[in-house]
C-alpha cells in the first residue's frame, strides 16, 4: 500500500507538466481579445472617417479625402492612442467620384511576442458620396 508521500512527488510532476500548457492558453486568450479589441477600433474609425468624407462636397476646402483621412486618424488616436499615432489613413474617390473609400492601416504591437498574430491591422470602408456630381452629356 502506498503512503501519502510516495504519490506527493507525482502531483509535483503533473503540475510542472500542465502549467505551461495553462499558461499559454491563458496568455493566448488574452492576448487574441486585445488584438481584436484593436482590430475593431482600427473598423470603426475607418467606417467614421468615410462617414464624415462622404458628408462633404466635392468642391469644398478641405477634400472629402483629406477630412475622411483626419477624422479616421483622429478616432483611431483618440481610442487607443499608441497605435493611432502609428496608423496611416489614405482615402481614394472612386466611380466618377460617387464612392468614398478609406483604409486604415497599423502595427500591432503584440504582448506576448511568441504568440502568431498579424503584424498590421488594416480596414477599409465604402461610402457613397452624399452629393454626387451630377452627369454632363
Amino acid at each position: 500500500m502506498r503512503t501519502r508521500h510516495a504519490r506527493s512527488g507525482s502531483t509535483a510532476i503533473e503540475y510542472a507538466l500542465i502549467l505551461p500548457v495553462l499558461l499559454t492558453i491563458l496568455f493566448g486568450a488574452m492576448e487574441y481579445s486585445w488584438c481584436f479589441v484593436q482590430f475593431e477600433a482600427v473598423v470603426r474609425a475607418a467606417e467614421a472617417g468615410a462617414r464624415a468624407g462622404a458628408q462633404v462636397e466635392l468642391t469644398a476646402n478641405p477634400s472629402p479625402t483629406v477630412v475622411a483621412q483626419t477624422v479616421a486618424k483622429q478616432t483611431l488616436t483618440s481610442s487607443f492612442p499608441a497605435i493611432g499615432n502609428a496608423a496611416v489613413a489614405t482615402a481614394v474617390l472612386s466611380s466618377g467620384d460617387t464612392i468614398l473609400t478609406v483604409t486604415l492601416q497599423t502595427n500591432y504591437p503584440a504582448i506576448i511576442k511568441y504568440l502568431p498574430t498579424p503584424p498590421i491591422l488594416k480596414s477599409s470602408a465604402s461610402m457613397p458620396i452624399e452629393n454626387p456630381p451630377l452627369p454632363t452629356n
